[in-house]
C-alpha cells in the first residue's frame, strides 16, 4: 500500500504510460518497453515506448552513455516524433529509489491486419568493477519485453463505396492554378487531404470530369511534428484538359476515411471550382502543347527486336560446338605422343632377299601397325598415301610410302628387267609411319567447316524468327496517325498499347517517350526514352532526348553504352570460330605460326563475350527503375526519417532491396537511400 501511494504521488500523469506502469529494479538499470494502445485499427496511429531506469547510484558510476538499438519494426510504417522522441525525466521516485529515467518514442501504423509482435529492444552498457579509475569495466547487456500489437481491419458495415483505405480524421480542399484556361491548355488541379492518420499512405482521391481529359500526376507530403500525433497533408495533382470552350465547373470532390476514435465512416466533399474556357487550339488537338509545333515520331514500324545472340541457347549451344574439331586434333596428337612404339618394327628378310620377299614383309609391318584389312590397300582403285593420310600419317610419308611399295611392286610383277629392289630405306620409312600414325584402328577426320556451318544456320534461323505483331503494329499506326493529329492524349494510349503488346520494340518505346514529354508526364517519358535506348543503343535521336531531364545519364548505374549486344556477339562468335580454326591447324601443321595467332583470337573474343553480355545486361535493366517525382532519398525506411540524398524526377535509380512501402536504391553519384516503393517505374519489360 505505502509503495503503490508513493507511486501515485511521483509518477504523474503527464508521464508516458511505460513510465507510469513499470516496475523498475531498485539496484540495477531497468528496461522497459510498450505500446499505446495494444489493440487497433489497421492504419491507427499507436506509440511504441521504450524506457530506461537508472538509479541515482548506478548514473554516478557510468563513465559512458549506455548504447540503446531499437527493434526492427515489421508490417508498419514508423514516424519519427518531435526531438527524435526522447524525453528525459530526472528525480524521478518510485519506492524508495530516485531515477533517472530516460524514455524514446516512436509512433508508428500497423499496415496488415492480425497479430504482430515487435522483437525486444537492446540496451549495453558498462559499469567499472572497482572505484579506481583504471579499474576493468563490466559489459551488461538488457532485452526490453517482446511487444504486441493487434491490428483489426475496418468494419465492412456501412462502408462507403469509395473508401479506398484512409484511416483517421480528414478534411479536404482543391484549387486550380488558373480559373482561365483555354481549350485543350493543361489546368492543374490539386487535392489537398490533410488531418491526423497515416498521411504518407492515404490514397489518391477520384476526379472524373465529362469536359476533359484527366491524368493523375505528382503527390507530395507534407508532415506537422508539433506533436505526438501525426498530423500533416498530402497533395495529390491531376492534369486536367478541357476539349472545348465555355464554362466548366470541376465537380465536388468526395473523400472517405475510417475514423478509429469513433469508429465510425465519415466522409468530406470539396467546393466545387468554375473555370472559364476560351478558345484554343482546332478540336482533335486534345493533350498538345498549344502554340508549339509537335516533334517528329518515329513512323516505320520494324517490329520486336529479338532476344540478343548471348541470350539464345541456340548460339551458345553452337558456340559450344566450335572447339570440338580442335580439341579432337589436340587429343589425337597427345595420344599419338603417348603411342607405344613398337619394338618388332620392320626387319628385311636374311641374306639376298627377293624383290617379292620385300615386298611382302614390308606392306604386313605397314598393315600391322596401322590394323587393317591387307585387302583394303590391296585394292587397285585404292590411292595408297591417301588410305595412309587417314591413318593419321602426313603428306610426305604417305607419298614416299606409295612410292616405295609401287617400286616393289614393279620389281616383283614387271618380269626379269624390273626385279631390281632396293632394301635401304625400307626401315627408315616404316619409322617414319610407326611414330605419326595412330595407335590402331581407321579414325575418321572431321570437317572443321561442320561448326561454322552450323553456327550460321542457328544464327541466321534465330535472326530471321520473329513474332506475329499485328496488333501491336496497328496501335503504333494509330498512336503515328494520333500525333499526327496533335491528339496528344490519344498518342499516349496508342503507344502505351502497342509497348505492351510489343515490349521489345524501340520504335514503340521511343514515340511513347515522346508522347509522354509532351504531355507532360516526366517518369513515362524517361521509361519510354530509357527503354527506347537500350533496346537500340544506335539511336542518337533518344539519347539527346534523354539531356532534357537535366540529370546525371552518365554515371555506371544509368549509363547506355552504345554498343549494340548483337555486334559484340557477331564479333564473338567471329573471333572464337578463326581462333580455334587457327589452333586446329597449329595441331595438324606442327611448327606453324597458326597457334599464336589463335590464342590472340580467343583472347579477343572473350572480350568480345564480356561486352555481349554487358550491353545485354544493361538492356535488360532488370533491377533498374525510373524515380518518380523529384524527391530526397530517407537514411532509414520511414517517412521522418532524416534526408540522405537529393534525387529528381526522371533519374534512374538500381533497386537493392524492395518492400511494400520502402525501397532501398542506389544512384550515381555514390547516392542510396530510401525511397517510397509507389514512386518508381520499373525500367524491366519483363
Amino acid at each position: 500500500m505505502i509503495v503503490a501511494l508513493a507511486l501515485l504521488l511521483q509518477v504523474t500523469a503527464a508521464d508516458p504510460a511505460v513510465v507510469q506502469r513499470a516496475r523498475p529494479d531498485e539496484n540495477a538499470i531497468s528496461f522497459h518497453a510498450m505500446a499505446v494502445p495494444d489493440t487497433l485499427s489497421v492504419g491507427q496511429q499507436a506509440i511504441y515506448q521504450v524506457a530506461v531506469f537508472v538509479p541515482e547510484d548506478v548514473r554516478q558510476r557510468l563513465r559512458r552513455n549506455p548504447e540503446f538499438i531499437p527493434p526492427e519494426l515489421r508490417a508498419m510504417l514508423a514516424y519519427e516524433l518531435p526531438r527524435g522522441g526522447y524525453q528525459l525525466l530526472k528525480n524521478r521516485t518510485i519506492g524508495r529509489v530516485t531515477y533517472e529515467i530516460h524514455v524514446f518514442q516512436r509512433a508508428i501504423f500497423p499496415i496488415t491486419a492480425g497479430t504482430h509482435t515487435i522483437s525486444p529492444a537492446e540496451l549495453t552498457y558498462s559499469l567499472p568493477l572497482g572505484s579506481s579509475f583504471f579499474s576493468r569495466e563490466e559489459l551488461h547487456t538488457l532485452r526490453s519485453e517482446p511487444v504486441t500489437i493487434v491490428a483489426t481491419a475496418p468494419p465492412e458495415a456501412r462502408r462507403p463505396a469509395d473508401w479506398h483505405g484512409a484511416v483517421g480524421r480528414f478534411g479536404v480542399s482543391t484549387r486550380v492554378d488558373t480559373r482561365t484556361p483555354r481549350a485543350h491548355d493543361i489546368v492543374t488541379v490539386t487535392v489537398r487531404v490533410e488531418g491526423a492518420g497515416n498521411i504518407n499512405l492515404l490514397p489518391r482521391p477520384t476526379l472524373d470530369v465529362a469536359w476533359a481529359s484527366v491524368a493523375p500526376s505528382s503527390e507530395r507530403v507534407a508532415l506537422d511534428s508539433s506533436s505526438n500525433v501525426v498530423n500533416g497533408a498530402k497533395e495529390f495533382d491531376f492534369l486536367v484538359t478541357p476539349r472545348d470552350s465555355g464554362t466548366a465547373v470541376v465537380p465536388a470532390i468526395r473523400y472517405s476515411f475510417y475514423d478509429p476514435q469513433s469508429r465510425q465512416y465519415g466522409t468530406v466533399e470539396t467546393a466545387p471550382e468554375t473555370l472559364s474556357v476560351g478558345a484554343g487550339a482546332p478540336a482533335g488537338a486534345a493533350g498538345a502543347l498549344v502554340g508549339r509545333t509537335l516533334p517528329p515520331v518515329r513512323t516505320a514500324w520494324r517490329g520486336e527486336r529479338s532476344p540478343w545472340l548471348v541470350q539464345r541457347p541456340l548460339f551458345l549451344a553452337a558456340l559450344a560446338l566450335v572447339p570440338l574439331p580442335a580439341l579432337f586434333a589436340m587429343l589425337v596428337a597427345a595420344r599419338r605422343r603417348r603411342a607405344p612404339r613398337r619394338v618388332a618394327g620392320f626387319h628385311p628378310p636374311a641374306g639376298n632377299a627377293t624383290p617379292d620377299a620385300l615386298r611382302r614383309a614390308f606392306r604386313s609391318a605397314i598393315e600391322e601397325r596401322l590394323g587393317f584389312d591387307a585387302a583394303a590397300i590391296a585394292r587397285a582403285d585404292d590411292d595408297v598415301a591417301l588410305v595412309l593420310r587417314r591413318y593419321g600419317v602426313t603428306a610426305e610419308t604417305a607419298a614416299s610410302v606409295a612410292d616405295r611399295l609401287a617400286e616393289l611392286d614393279r620389281a616383283a610383277f614387271g618380269g626379269p628387267a624390273a626385279r631390281l629392289a632396293r632394301a635401304d630405306g625400307l626401315a627408315a620409312l616404316y619409322d617414319a609411319v610407326d611414330k605419326e600414325a595412330l595407335v590402331r584402328g581407321r579414325t575418321p577426320r572431321i570437317n572443321a567447316a561442320v561448326p561454322m556451318v552450323a553456327l550460321l544456320i542457328v544464327c541466321s534461323a534465330g535472326a530471321a524468327a520473329a513474332l506475329d505483331a499485328d496488333t501491336a503494329d496497328q496501335a503504333f499506326a494509330r498512336g503515328v496517325e494520333a500525333w499526327d493529329a496533335q491528339r496528344v492524349d490519344s498518342a499516349v494510349i496508342a503507344f502505351a498499347e502497342a509497348t505492351t503488346l510489343a515490349p521489345r520494340s524501340a520504335e514503340a518505346w521511343a514515340n511513347y517517350g515522346e508522347a509522354s514529354w509532351a504531355a507532360r508526364d516526366t517518369a513515362s517519358a524517361a521509361v519510354g526514352w530509357q527503354r527506347a535506348l537500350r533496346l537500340d543503343p544506335d539511336a542518337r535521336d533518344v539519347r539527346d532526348r534523354l539531356t532534357l531531364f537535366g540529370v546525371t545519364n552518365d554515371g555506371w548505374i544509368a549509363w547506355v553504352p552504345p554498343l549494340n549486344a548483337d555486334h559484340a556477339a557477331w564479333m564473338l562468335g567471329a573471333t572464337w570460330l578463326i581462333g580455334w580454326a587457327l589452333l586446329w591447324l597449329a595441331v595438324t601443321r606442327p611448327g606453324s605460326a597458326f597457334q599464336t595467332v589463335g590464342l590472340g583470337l580467343l583472347l579477343a573474343s572473350g572480350l568480345s563475350a564480356a561486352l555481349a553480355v554487358e550491353a545485354a545486361r544493361r538492356s535488360d535493366a532488370r533491377s533498374l527503375a525510373v524515380v518518380r517525382g523529384g524527391e530526397s532519398l530517407k537514411a532509414l525506411a520511414a517517412l521522418g526519417a532524416e534526408a540522405s540524398a537529393p534525387v529528381a524526377g526522371g533519374e534512374v535509380a538500381r533497386i537493392v532491396e524492395r518492400g511494400e512501402v520502402w525501397t532501398r536504391v542506389e544512384l550515381d553519384l555514390a547516392r542510396s537511400g530510401w525511397i517510397a516503393t509507389e514512386r518508381l517505374r520499373p525500367l524491366t519489360s519483363r
